[in-house]
């Protein structure tokens, strides 16, 4: 999937035209999906090796339930996938728009 996604991206940044910058835009999208990736796969990973440690913090610290937090960078990652598809599909609209709210891609056709 990750290759694909790269691929596709890579391929939106060869069609370029200036009017658009779909290329750049896509980048950052696959930019954003990267990043997410790898902080859920972190979370996971802290979260599998060192739960018991986690739950018994100092200071009163709680619980930090990185497993969720994977739930939700798996959940961003997938979005951002979603809007790489979306701005593949629309590769040839002159509107194409792409921004950023709340961390999270939004794409406008």
């Amino acid at each position: 999937i990750g290759w694909g996604i790269s691929a596709m991206a890579s391929r939106l940044a060869a069609r370029e035209d200036k009017s658009r910058r779909a290329g750049k835009a896509a980048a950052r999208v696959l930019q954003a999906a990267l990043l997410m990736f790898a902080l859920s796969v972190v979370c996971w990973l802290l979260d599998n090796y060192h739960c018991t440690r986690l739950r018994y913090l100092p200071g009163g610290i709680p619980y930090p339930h990185l497993h969720t937090w994977w739930h939700v960078f798996i959940a961003g990652t997938l979005h951002c996938i979603m809007v790489l598809l979306h701005m593949d599909s629309y590769r040839h609209s002159a509107h194409l728009d792409l921004r950023f709210l709340a961390g999270l891609p939004v794409v406008h056709a």
